[in-house]
C-alpha cells in the first residue's frame, strides 16, 4: 500500500491523506551508503488524489518515508521524485561540532546531540575505534556521508530505516548466493578494472626494514601472465624505549603486509556487475541468476570468474525495487576495499601508546610501593616453628595486621592471623593481589574496556597472559591481546551484536532494534527481556515483581500479559483479570425429575413438597481442570414442553443458584409451570446447555 501524508504530519501510523491505489508505477533505489528515493507515477484521476502529490508530502511505500522534493506533469500523469526521509537531515545544520576521541557510534550520537534545532532522528550503532573528526558548519547529511564525514572516519555501513539511522559495522551478510559469470550476457553489464592489481607486496618499514625474503605473494599470482610488485610502507620498525627489537619489528611487519594483502583485497581487480532483471529474463541464462533476486542491499555474492579463474567476493552496492510487485528490477554489485593500509597504521599506533601508557603505570606503580615500604615504622615479628608472623601487636589473638611467611608461601590478611589473606604468593607460583591484577589489567587489557583474567571467555590465553612476565616482551604481548581482545567482549553474529554489560548479556538486532538482555535488565526484574527500541513492547521471562515468576508481555497500550503459577491474565490499570482460554460445553436436564403435575385437591403441605422437588434443581459437576478456577458459566434452553390451554400462562425458571469453584460444581434450577383450571399446576423440566469458560 501506497500513502500520501501532509507535509507536517509527525504521526504515521494510519493511511494518510490518502491511498494512491491507482500507482502507474514506484521503483525505490537505495545505494549502499549513497542516494536512496523513489520515483512515482500516478494518474491525473477524477477522484483529485494526484491533486496531493505536492512538494513537502510524504509518501509512505514498502514501510519507508519518502518527502517529494520534484513533480512533473507528464501525458495524463503526474511523476514525482521523492528522497528518503533521512534527508531531512540535509536542512540541519552543525555549526562547530567537534566530536573528540570518540567511537564511530558515540560520535553518530554527539552530531545528531547538537543540530542546530530539535529533530525525531535517533541513531544506533556497533561501529567502534576512536577518532576525532570536527564539523564546522555542516549538514548532518554532509557530516554523516561526506568527505571527512562519520563513515569516512570511523566506516561503517548505513541502514536508513524512517527515523531510525543505523551505522553497522555490515549491514547485510553472505547468503551463499553464487553466480558464474565467463561471457557477455544480455542483461548484465560488466566493468573489470585491472589497473593497480598487486601479486607480490614489498612491505616496508621505518628506515628500510625489509623481511628477510623481501616479498609476500598473492596466492593468484599465477593467475595473471606476470607477477604485479607493488611495495607498501608501514610505520613499524624497532624501538628501544617499548622494548620492541629488530627480530619483533620484522615479524610484526610481515604480518601487517600479509593482512594488508588479504583483507585490502589488493590482488584482485575491481569489478563491477549491473543487473537488469527485465532484461536478463529474456535469455535462458536467467534461471542461473534468477538468486540474486533474493538479496538485500549490502550482502555479499560471490561471482565465480571463470577467465580469470577467480572468486570474487561482490558486495551488493544498488538495488531497485518495484514496490508495486515487491521484486527486485536491478541490482548492481561492486567491488569493496577498505583502506587496509590507514587502519593497520592507526592500529599499531595505538597500540604503542598503549604500551607507553601502561609502562609508565607500571613504574608509578612501583614508586608507590617503595615509598610505602620506606615509610613503615613499628610491627612486632614473632618467630615460630615453621613460620615467620610479621603483626601490628604482640599478641595473635588481637593482631589485625599480619604478614605470614611459611613453607606453602607468602601472605597478608587485615583481619586477622585466621585471614582470609587477599594479598598471597603461593609455592606453585599463584599470585592473589588487587594490586598486580590491576597491573596485568591494564597491560594486556590495552584496548579493550572489559576483559577479565583468568576468565574462558575473554578470548586471551592463559599462555599469552604468563609471557607478561618479563616487560621487554610488553609490545608482542600488547599486540596479541588488541587483537584476541577485538572479539572478546563483543561478538558479531549476522546482523547482531552480543555485549557483557553491567545489567547481564545483551544481544542487539542493529537492522530490526530489538534488544534482549539475560541477567538483570531492570530493576527488579531477573531473568531474560526482550524490547522494541522504543520500549513499546517488551517480554521479561523469570522474576518480575514480588514473588511473580513466569512470562509477561507489555502491550503498547500499557497492559500486561501474564503467564504465572495463577494462570493466564490480562492485566489493565493493575487489575488481573483471567483469560477465556478453556471452554466446556455439557448438556443438561431436568426433566423427569419428581411430580409432573400437582393435583388442586393435595393438601398445601403436599404442594409445597412437590414445589420444592423443583426449586431444589440439580447439580451439575465440571472436570477437574476447573477446580479452584476463576470460571464463568452460561445457561441457554436447548429444549421444553410447553403446556396447551393454560388458564393462567406459563412460568420459565432457568439459573445458576449457587457456586462451588474449589470442585468445580453448579447448582442449576430450571423448569416451567403452568396451571390449568382442571389438574392445578403443571409443572415441566427443561433441557439446557451449561457453557463454562475459563
Amino acid at each position: 500500500m501506497i500513502s500520501i501524508y501532509d507535509s507536517a504530519e509527525t504521526n504515521f501510523n494510519h493511511n494518510g491523506i490518502v491511498v494512491l491505489s491507482d500507482t502507474l508505477s514506484c521503483p525505490v533505489t537505495e545505494e549502499l551508503n549513497g542516494a536512496y528515493g523513489l520515483t512515482l507515477e500516478y494518474p491525473i484521476d477524477t477522484r483529485g488524489k494526484w491533486q496531493h502529490l505536492l512538494e513537502g508530502n510524504i509518501i509512505k511505500a514498502d514501510g519507508q518515508l519518502f518527502r517529494i522534493y520534484r513533480k512533473v506533469k507528464v501525458l495524463n500523469a503526474i511523476k514525482v521524485n521523492a528522497r528518503h526521509i533521512f534527508f531531512d537531515l540535509l536542512d540541519n545544520f552543525l555549526e562547530d561540532v567537534r566530536p573528540t576521541n570518540l567511537s564511530g557510534s558515540a560520535a553518530l550520537d554527539w552530531i545528531l546531540a547538537h543540530t542546530q534545532y530539535p529533530h525525531p532522528f535517533v541513531s544506533m550503532s556497533d561501529v567502534g575505534g576512536y577518532d576525532t573528526r570536527y564539523f564546522i558548519r555542516k549538514n548532518l547529511v554532509e557530516a554523516i556521508l561526506g568527505d571527512e564525514g562519520i563513515i569516512a572516519t570511523w566506516g561503517g555501513e548505513l541502514v536508513r530505516d524512517n527515523f531510525i539511522i543505523k551505522l553497522l559495522e555490515a549491514r547485510g551478510l553472505d547468503r551463499g548466493v553464487l553466480i558464474a559469470y565467463g561471457k557477455n550476457i544480455q542483461g548484465i553489464e560488466e566493468t573489470l578494472d585491472t589497473d593497480g592489481i598487486c601479486t607480490r607486496l614489498m612491505p616496508i618499514g621505518r628506515d628500510g626494514l625489509l623481511l628477510p625474503e623481501k616479498y609476500i605473494d598473492s596466492q593468484y599470482i599465477d593467475n595473471y601472465p606476470h607477477p604485479k610488485i607493488k611495495k607498501q610502507e608501514f610505520d613499524i620498525g624497532p624501538e628501544e624505549t617499548l622494548g620492541i627489537t629488530e627480530e619483533m619489528a620484522i615479524e610484526l611487519l610481515r604480518e601487517a603486509g600479509t593482512n594488508y594483502m588479504l583483507n585490502g583485497k589488493i590482488d584482485v581487480p575491481d569489478f563491477n556487475y549491473r543487473i537488469d532483471f527485465l532484461e536478463l529474463s529474456k535469455t535462458i541464462e536467467y534461471k542461473d541468476y534468477a538468486p540474486l533476486e533474493r538479496v538485500y542491499l549490502g550482502d555479499t555474492v560471490t561471482v565465480r570468474h571463470s577467465r580469470l579463474n577467480i572468486d570474487l567476493k561482490a558486495k551488493v552496492i544498488k538495488i531497485t525495487k518495484n514496490v508495486l510487485t515487491n521484486r527486485l528490477e536491478k541490482v548492481e554489485l561492486g567491488s569493496f576495499k577498505p583502506n587496509i593500509a590507514t587502519s593497520t597504521n592507526k592500529e599499531i599506533q595505538n597500540v604503542k601508546k598503549d604500551i607507553t601508557q601502561t609502562k609508565s603505570s607500571f613504574q608509578k606503580a612501583v614508586e608507590s610501593v617503595t615509598a610505602l615500604l620506606a615509610s613503615a615504622l613499628g610491627g612486632y615479628v614473632v618467630k615460630k616453628p615453621g613460620e615467620i608472623l610479621i603483626m601490628d601487636t604482640e599478641d595473635e589473638a588481637t593482631a589485625e595486621k599480619v604478614w605470614r611467611w611459611n613453607l606453602n608461601g607468602l601472605g597478608y590478611s587485615g583481619t586477622g592471623i585466621d585471614g582470609p589473606y587477599e594479598t598471597a604468593i603461593t609455592m606453585d607460583g599463584h599470585i592473589v593481589a588487587g594490586f598486580i591484577s590491576g597491573l596485568l589489567g591494564e597491560f594486556v587489557e590495552l584496548r579493550a574496556s572489559q576483559i577479565i583474567l583468568g576468565d574462558d571467555n575473554t578470548g586471551i590465553s592463559d599462555d599469552l597472559i604468563s609471557s607478561a612476565g618479563d616487560w621487554n616482551d610488553a609490545s608482542v604481548v600488547a599486540y596479541q591481546a588488541a587483537s584476541d581482545a577485538a572479539n572478546a567482549v563483543q561478538k558479531d553474529f549476522g546482523y547482531n551484536n552480543a555485549y557483557i554489560t553491567e545489567n547481564g548479556l545483551q544481544v542487539k538486532d542493529l537492522i530490526g532494534g530489538e534488544v534482549v538482555t539475560t541477567g538483570n535488565p531492570a530493576p527488579g526484574i531477573y531473568g531474560t527481556r526482550v524490547k522494541k527500541p522504543d520500549g513499546s513492547e517488551v517480554v521479561d521471562l523469570g522474576k518480575f515483581g514480588d514473588d511473580l515468576y513466569g512470562l509477561q508481555a507489555k502491550h503498547e497500550d500499557g497492559s500486561y500479559t501474564r503467564l504465572t503459577s495463577a494462570g493466564l491474565q490480562r492485566l489493565v490499570a493493575g487489575e488481573a483479570k483471567p483469560y477465556q482460554y478453556d471452554t466446556y460445553l455439557l448438556m443438561a436436564s431436568t426433566k423427569g425429575l419428581g411430580v409432573g403435575w400437582i393435583d388442586r385437591d393435595w393438601t398445601s403441605e403436599e404442594e409445597d413438597a412437590a414445589k420444592q422437588v423443583w426449586y431444589n434443581g440439580m447439580y451439575v459437576n465440571l472436570p477437574q481442570r476447573f477446580w479452584g478456577k476463576d470460571f464463568q458459566c452460561f445457561l441457554s434452553i436447548s429444549a421444553m414442553d410447553i403446556p396447551q390451554g393454560a388458564s393462567s400462562g406459563c412460568y420459565v425458571k432457568l439459573e445458576i443458584d449457587s457456586i462451588n469453584k474449589a470442585l468445580g460444581r453448579i447448582h442449576v434450577v430450571a423448569y416451567n409451570t403452568a396451571y390449568y383450571a382442571a389438574d392445578g399446576w403443571v409443572f415441566n423440566g427443561i433441557d439446557f446447555l451449561v457453557t463454562t469458560i475459563l
